[in-house]
């Protein structure tokens, strides 16, 4: 098997304390991976996010993670926009995410992930018991993140503030994979956040729910 441990997985969320870096672009390609058009490319492996009215229905509201840069392009690993027209021109830019001055590391002791799925409804009758129909999914899921308290540490007060400000700001988070694993890319809110355990003699543990608003992605 190929499984490796998640020893020195590194889990990141976006602090808000600065706005996302806008990447005019031009030209969005008809290829696998989509090569972008851009008089300033960003740094490869940045996080690129597609907003929903960039014209290329293909990678629309998506994360991707940059590779390749040229002299004015770039390209958007893992995306694929074959189905598209060579040489789209938008006229909205992508934005980009600096891990280093936008992203906090969040020091969690677990992480799991709450992914809603489609089920059934059952419409059973006398005449047919087992009818059903496709449910609808309105929400995503949920990711929650267990942490211990520390005043001290950035991404406790990070979870802390968001799990309190009215607004619920929309937020990136990435959960990067030991040995060149990859990298998980999802969007949503700190929906809640409180206090789950204390012991008797230990360290008090809480918990956030972060509700996703984009599906989560494993970009490699």
């Amino acid at each position: 098997m190929a499984t490796v441990s998640t020893k020195g997985l590194v889990i990141r969320m976006e602090n808000n304390a600065n706005t996302r870096t806008a990447i005019t672009i031009t030209a969005v390609s008809a290829a696998a991976p989509a090569v972008v058009s851009a008089a300033t490319p960003p740094a490869d492996g940045t996080i690129i996010y597609v907003p929903e009215n960039i014209g290329v229905a293909e990678i629309a509201g998506k994360f991707y993670v940059s590779g390749n840069a040229g002299a004015g392009d770039f390209e958007l690993l893992e995306s694929d926009t074959t189905g598209g027209t060579s040489g789209l021109v938008t006229s909205a830019g992508m934005q980009g995410l600096v891990t280093s001055s936008m992203m906090t590391t969040i020091c969690a002791s677990a992480i799991t992930v709450d992914n809603n799925v489609p089920g059934t409804i059952s419409v059973a009758t006398f005449c047919d018991p087992s009818a059903s129909i496709p449910a609808t999914v309105t929400e995503l899921g949920n990711v929650t993140l267990s942490v211990f308290h520390d005043l001290a540490d950035a991404g406790f007060q990070l979870l802390k503030a968001a799990g309190e400000s009215a607004t619920g700001n929309t937020r990136a988070m990435t959960v990067t994979f030991p040995n060149a694993g990859g990298v998980l890319i999802a969007s949503g809110v700190i929906s809640s956040f409180g206090l789950a355990d204390v012991p008797l003699d230990g360290a008090a543990a809480w918990q956030a729910t972060f509700a996703l608003s984009t599906r989560p992605v494993l970009r490699v």
